[in-house]
């Protein structure tokens, strides 16, 4: 078993700042379905207290226990009420397709949390830290909370979104938006934490890197949810001769349905005019002639640790990892997802196929993105047609030298996967957990009021109680 925090990042004074903050908090989780949790608190409870989230049940959750030595005094705790949202309308997915509305969510709150709530006591976090979107739109969540007289300003949005959200309309108060990626918890704690569930992934950094450097295949492109985009990739892949891990799950297809106006849109996208018929028609006979497709992949685990992760002995022997991020075309995102961040992980040279500037924010994080091995120039062109040309033609140059790596290549591979990890375990880290949950405490109303201020304010403990819908 693994420690949960190590020790030189938990010997650090912003670590201890950070996580001494989330220990002042009493959080209510309002969650139906634990297999959808709020993404970034689930992932902060499992990086902290080394449990499964799924046994929190809908009971308070107080991080103290996880800090030992974190003081956590302020007179009364604050209350905060968690909740997973899925759309910028404050959804939240359930199974079969069904979504329930911020609104009766809010009104299913016990009477205690509510009144915290409308009385600008308590701050109100709607999490949707495991999505992005070009720009974050706040007047519908806006509408629904004020019919519960909860104040905007008491409100904080996570989202892995870069770009500015709307302006507030007449000078009023509007929700806050913080950037926070629940999958860098997850994946730290899956790489440096403990174990919490059965055959978790657990491996360093540059595992893949540092495996012999003799390969048997060109590349590696997984796939678990199908788009236009990368059926479009996959299948341009498999005409060619190189050997690879491909997997593609044609009945994974969640958004952009194949024939729908939405998906051939896409696809348009990532076409340059005079290739735009041929993709279609290759993708169309793609579809129609492949099922769940894997070549050379072992089924997907079934430990929830491993899933949608690195199946290692597949990249093992790989010289390449082509990633498809879920996204190419939309305009004004910068963002990387954890499908990048995998790269990183692997240690392999890699290839990605989305937005633009996704290879510029590694590099600004610090990683070492192998660019002797892989010409990234292609992260450069804002033109998502031109720009998946340019990718190809990245790849198509990478695949034209054999599969493996020289004794001097295998030598860097290493050294980048060193270097890569110090910036996974700090300065990452920093960035996308610590940060996010500073800010989350100094945007609670009652961070920066007086104890006798707020304490004389708030309920007793025993009515701040919060009831499962």
């Amino acid at each position: 078993m693994k420690a949960t925090i190590l020790p030189e990042v938990e010997a650090q004074d912003v670590f201890h700042t950070a996580l001494g903050d989330l220990t002042k908090l009493v959080i209510h989780c309002e969650a139906k379905d634990f297999s959808r949790p709020p993404p970034l608190l689930a992932a902060l409870y499992e990086l902290l207290t080394g449990r499964p989230f799924e046994n929190v049940g809908g009971a308070a959750i107080n991080f103290q226990s996880a800090m030992p030595g974190a003081s956590g005094s302020f007179g009364r705790r604050l209350p905060v009420v968690w909740m997973r949202i899925d759309t910028r309308y404050g959804d939240l997915a359930l199974s079969s397709g069904r979504r329930i509305e911020l609104g009766p969510r809010l009104a299913a709150l016990s009477e205690g949390v509510i009144d915290d709530l409308t009385a600008g006591h308590a701050l109100l976090v709607l999490d949707w830290s495991h999505e992005g979107r070009p720009t974050f739109w706040t007047s519908n969540i806006r509408k629904i909370v004020g019919q519960f007289g909860i104040p905007p300003q008491n409100i904080v949005v996570l989202t892995q979104n870069t770009a500015a959200p709307e302006p507030a309309h007449n000078d009023q108060p509007d929700i806050n938006i913080v950037n926070a990626h629940s999958f860098i918890p997850a994946f730290w704690r899956l790489l440096f934490g403990s174990t919490v569930r059965e055959g978790e992934f657990h491996d360093d950094i540059g595992f893949a890197a540092a495996a012999p450097p003799e390969r048997s295949h060109h590349f590696i492109c997984m796939n678990y949810e199908a788009t236009a985009t990368r059926a479009c990739l996959v299948s341009r892949l498999l005409e060619r001769p190189e050997r690879g891990f491909v997997s593609f799950q044609k009945d994974q297809f969640r958004r952009s349905m194949p024939g729908s106006r939405a998906f051939e849109d896409e696809l348009d996208g990532v076409s340059v005019a005079m290739e735009r018929g041929d993709n279609h028609s290759m993708v169309r006979e793609f579809l129609a002639h492949y099922k769940n497709y894997a070549i050379d992949l072992a089924p997907r685990a079934a430990p929830r640790g491993d899933r949608d992760f690195l199946p290692r002995d597949a990249f093992k022997k790989s010289s390449l990892f082509v990633v498809t991020e879920k996204e190419m075309a939309r305009p004004d995102q910068r963002r990387f997802t954890e499908k990048t961040l995998k790269a990183i992980i692997a240690g392999l040279p890699f290839v990605v196929f989305g937005n633009q500037g996704t290879i510029a924010l590694l590099r600004e994080a610090g990683f070492d993105v192998l660019s002797d091995f892989v010409d990234h120039s292609y992260d450069e062109e804002d033109n998502p047609a031109y720009r998946f040309a340019m990718a190809y033609e990245a790849l198509e140059h990478a695949l034209n030298r054999p599969a493996g790596f020289t004794p001097k290549e295998h030598e860097r591979l290493i050294e980048a996967a060193g270097h890569n990890k110090t910036v996974f375990e700090r300065p990452l880290f920093d960035q996308w957990v610590l940060s996010p949950v500073s800010q989350l405490y100094q945007r609670h109303p009652g961070a920066n009021a007086s104890v006798a201020e707020f304490a004389g304010a708030l309920p007793p403990p025993n009515a701040m109680r919060y009831t499962p819908y």
